[in-house]
């Protein structure tokens, strides 16, 4: 079976192969690429902004108040930043007059500052209060945990690490890290305010695997998942205008109603540009107290993100790319192309609504792998079918036998070459030639013997000729050939060599010397001007060879043209 063949018979199952192809070089290929993980999860941004609008934080974002450390405040309250201890010892003694749960500071306070009574006057309101969780974070590979006086007078710290991916946009938090043995180094901020504000001791937090641990509050049990890295991707439900957000200055200068704090987890973080604070998230750039409060929210509601796994999307990917792969067989190009639009859209339509239902998955996928699959069965089968015109024109232009120009093709050929010669005075030679005495082979050896002739000649035309002459079987033992640019010198030596290699060819099944008698047109000729008068020369040159005793070469004779003579020539 030719390639042609098989590629014409198996067109549907070579469109399901390309779309398997394709399913497999994606999940194998450009996943692990961080380019391509990056255009998967700038998707998700999209959806997460579309998802903003619609979706409606729980009832414990009430239980969540952030104060905010911003431009403002330090105009009010005439201090310089970065403030001195004694600033944040007074928020913390204004704060715990309200009675919150828990007061969480997404500051980094490391070693002593110049003014030791400061520290001493901020560790003691730490310790008066306890109920104060300071913030730690790793500049890799140190973890870099507060001042000792603060970190001892403080009911605790935790990590604040957001992790950035390859865009440098926060979309995960490092819930817990451990060492390479597996020791756990430390939970994050976030975890250790949530656990307090339900009761629940940092150390009955359970690691059940990799990719999951355990929080047993009160009358339920919260399961969160994780990454194997330890980062949770953060559910981004709400900006700061859906938290309840007050300024350092208000809380200084100004008095709340009980309410405002009673039992409440208290964030209290940097909101300004100027405090380098602030880092890229899906919903645009937010203060890390912000990503801070949306880890808690997502913790307190088990609004957890998850992750499809790698199998189950390479499946998915599968069978849309197959159900793509079979309609765009079967349709043409402008209605693949309508389904291709609509399917995405259903596609993309499906995957925003699991977003929704806090489902991620690669919806990047289909908008790369259902276009290339599209493009590519289309110029498959345009291209099959191009090879099948292809095929049908070389059939009709080519002998079965010999692989030569069909005596039709060579009729235009020798048109052609007339209006070169007319337009740009050109010239060209036109020689037609026969097997001497064949039909005696054919009876004597049997018409197979005569088609080994046929196809051996041939062979040996193609190599006695240039690749810019056109070769063609005129019918039965008849071959023409058109060369273009050759002299007559030339012209001569390239017929003799011919005539040469086909006397001392060894015939398969014919044990007699083979040999050819050869006609010769040299144009211009001012009498020739026509197609049919440049055979009936070439056709008098061979009768002349054949009539001198064959094997030999002659040309025609225009001024004997009258007389049907052509001239003998021998070497």
């Amino acid at each position: 079976m030719s390639a042609l063949q098989f590629l014409r018979k198996s067109t549907l199952k070579n469109a399901i192969l390309i779309s398997v192809l394709f399913s497999v070089t994606y999940t194998t290929l450009f996943v692990p690429i961080p380019y391509f993980n990056i255009l998967k999860l700038k998707i998700n941004d999209c959806f997460c902004r579309l998802a903003y609008k619609k979706k409606v934080p729980g009832l414990q974002i009430n239980n969540i108040v952030l104060i905010s450390i911003d431009d403002e405040s330090n105009k009010v309250i005439g201090k310089r930043w970065p403030w001195s201890r004694d600033v944040y010892a007074c928020l913390i003694d204004r704060i715990n007059q309200y009675h919150p749960k828990v007061i969480g500071m997404d500051i980094a306070f490391l070693g002593k500052s110049q003014k030791v009574e400061t520290d001493l006057f901020f560790a003691d309101s730490l310790k008066k209060a306890g109920n104060v969780f300071l913030a730690a974070y790793f500049n890799f590979p140190d973890y870099i945990v507060p001042y000792e006086m603060f970190s001892k007078s403080a009911l605790g710290y935790g990590i604040i690490n957001n992790s950035r991916d390859k865009d440098f946009c926060a979309r995960r938090a490092q819930l817990i890290s451990l060492y390479n043995t597996g020791e756990l180094i430390d939970y994050s901020l976030g975890l250790k305010l949530v656990c307090f504000y339900f009761g629940v001791p940092i150390k009955d937090i359970e690691r059940i695997d990799l990719t999951k641990i355990e929080v047993s509050a009160p009358n339920k049990k919260i399961k969160i998942p994780i990454r194997k890295d330890g980062t949770i991707f953060v559910n981004y439900i709400a900006g700061r205008e859906r938290f309840r957000v007050i300024p350092v200055w208000k809380v200084l200068k100004e008095t709340f109603s009980p309410e405002t704090f009673k039992d409440k987890i208290v964030l209290i973080g940097a909101f300004s540009e100027a405090f380098h604070d602030i880092s890229l998230t899906p919903l645009g750039l937010k203060p890390g107290v912000i990503i801070l409060a949306n880890q808690i929210l997502m913790l307190m509601e088990e609004n957890f993100i998850k992750e499809i796994s790698p199998v189950l999307n390479f499946f998915i990917i599968l069978i849309f790319a197959i159900i793509t792969a079979i309609f765009v067989y079967r349709l043409n190009f402008f209605m693949g192309g309508i389904l291709l639009f609509f399917e995405i859209f259903i596609l993309e339509f499906i995957g925003f609504k699991m977003f929704m239902y806090n489902l991620w998955g690669d919806f990047f996928a289909p908008l790369l792998i259902l276009p290339g699959i599209y493009l590519t069965i289309n110029f498959y089968k345009y291209g099959v079918l191009l090879l099948e015109q292809g095929y049908l024109k070389k059939q009709a232009i080519t002998d079965e036998l010999t692989g030569l120009y069909t005596y039709r093709y060579f009729q235009g050929a020798i048109k052609n070459e007339f209006e070169k010669m007319s337009r740009y005075k050109t010239s060209f030679s036109f020689v037609i030639f026969d097997v001497d005495h064949f039909k005696s082979i054919n009876d004597t050896y049997g018409h197979k013997a005569g088609n080994v002739v046929l196809q051996k000649i041939s062979d040996i035309m193609r190599n006695s000729f240039r690749k810019t002459d056109i070769l063609a079987r005129f019918g039965g033992d008849e071959f023409c050939v058109i060369i273009p640019l050759v002299n007559e010198i030339n012209l001569l030596k390239m017929l003799n060599k011919l005539r040469k290699a086909v006397e001392e060819t060894n015939f398969t099944g014919v044990d007699k010397k083979i040999t050819i008698s050869v006609g010769v047109t040299l144009l211009p000729q001012p009498k020739i001007i026509s197609a049919e008068k440049l055979f009936e020369c070439s056709d008098i040159a061979l009768y002349q060879a054949k009539k001198m005793g064959r094997n030999r070469i002659c040309v025609f004779n225009s001024e004997l043209f009258e007389k049907g003579d052509a001239l003998d020539t021998e070497f």
